[in-house]
């Protein structure tokens, strides 16, 4: 029962990257 790790990794890329652009965007108020 183990996901794909292409997919996994796109997954948690983009998620990670979506969490990153909210943080900054919270911090650093355009």
């Amino acid at each position: 029962m183990r996901p794909e790790p292409s997919t996994m990794g796109v997954i948690l890329a983009a998620l990670t990257t979506f969490f990153a652009s909210r943080k900054v965007k919270r911090l650093v108020p355009a």
